[in-house]
């Protein structure tokens, strides 16, 4: 089934890079605290391997809320948002130009 999903990512753990959102396909819907494998981004950052942890789902709108992704840099985080913009179809909405 086709859900919407949504989290945000950081450059730093004080610095917010922007947010992500799009659509993915689940077999089913996991449930609040679980982490979930999204991506297959296995030694390409060292910070996320593509792994996050669901937040809460809101049914209403069929959203899947996730915690953030901490990165090392603007420069990371860019390469994260072209990757998820590129392979996955995603988009991600920089908070600053």
């Amino acid at each position: 089934m086709k859900i919407d999903i949504d989290f945000s990512i950081f450059c730093s753990p004080t610095d917010a890079y922007g947010c992500v959102t799009g659509t993915l396909d689940f077999e089913e819907i996991p449930d609040a605290g679980e982490t979930v494998k999204l991506f297959d981004l296995e030694g390409q950052f060292n910070e996320f391997n593509g792994t996050l942890k669901v937040e809460h789902f809101i049914r209403e709108h069929n959203v899947l809320m996730f915690g953030g992704v901490v990165l090392n840099s603007s420069i990371t985080a860019d390469s994260l948002a072209e990757k998820l913009e590129m392979k996955y179809g995603l988009f991600v909405v920089k908070y600053h130009e």
